[in-house]
């Protein structure tokens, strides 16, 4: 996981350097001299680091941590103490890897709680699609509201949600499972409270570079997770990726130029 990451970053920055047209990267990538002879230099940095996470004390780090990390504390839901106890145990981490700069940053998040998610009894008496008359209220704009929410589950870009957004709540059938074409029956009760919001962390850590410190590369992913899983994909991955880059640089005595965050 960590050697794919690597090699796709290592390829975006190959590919910035092509000729691009209307979004499309050009077959031919046409690089100067100059900078193909530097991108050759750092083959043997690239297997050094392949082969210390394939073969050498390295592999399966990654792995294990995670591991670690969900086993210990499971669901980390925003705005919950058990989010806050994993941030303190990262913390650690970065501190035990020596890194830079490590510090927490505030950031104020919603608190979210489930209360009931079960199956009740009985059938449903109204419609699947239904409109809401507080929002606009024609023929038009509910033909167009009902034909749109289908293929629509995900509202969610780039891990962020688009202001302005109503809380609508809704529940939702995949299409693989549509397109069979077989009866479907749905039975549930969904409810929640939305508590006030708490204050959280964002957590830095860099490695300064060599030669242009005030430039810098970041590499992210966040801790907090849904409440019905341990989010080991979503985004424990992500987080211990990030991290673990920069401690396997760190114990390779790789630096850099630029700031490694």
């Amino acid at each position: 996981m960590l050697v794919r990451s690597i090699l796709v970053f290592f390829v975006v920055i190959v590919a910035s350097k092509c000729d691009n047209v209307n979004n499309k990267v050009e077959d031919e990538c046409h690089l100067p001299e100059k900078l193909v002879k530097e991108i050759q230099s750092y083959k043997p940095t690239v297997h050094r680091i392949i082969d210390a996470v394939t073969k050498g004390r390295h592999k399966g780090k990654v792995y294990n941590h995670l591991s670690d990390f969900i086993d210990t504390f499971g669901a980390r839901v925003s705005g919950t103490k058990n989010l806050e106890n994993s941030i303190d145990y990262v913390q650690d981490l970065l501190v035990q890897a020596g890194l830079e700069n490590i510090h927490g940053e505030n950031v104020t998040v919603p608190h979210w709680v489930r209360i009931i998610n079960a199956v009740t009894k009985g059938r449903h008496k109204g419609k699947v699609y239904n409109h809401l008359s507080d929002f606009i209220d024609t023929f038009g704009a509910r033909v167009s509201g009902t034909k749109n929410l289908e293929n629509s589950i995900d509202y969610v870009q780039n891990l962020l949600v688009q202001a302005g957004l109503e809380n609508i709540h809704g529940e939702n059938v995949t299409v693989p499972h549509w397109d069979k074409g077989k009866r479907i029956v749905i039975k549930l009760q969904v409810d929640s409270q939305h508590l006030p919001d708490e204050t959280s962390r964002n957590l830095v850590a860099e490695i300064k570079g060599s030669e242009k410190e005030q430039k810098v590369v970041i590499v992210s992913g966040h801790l907090d997770s849904w409440d019905v899983g341990v989010g080991a994909m979503d985004d424990g991955g992500g987080s211990f990726i990030s991290w673990y880059s920069m401690v396997l640089l760190k114990s390779l005595g790789l630096r850099a130029r630029r700031t490694l965050r």
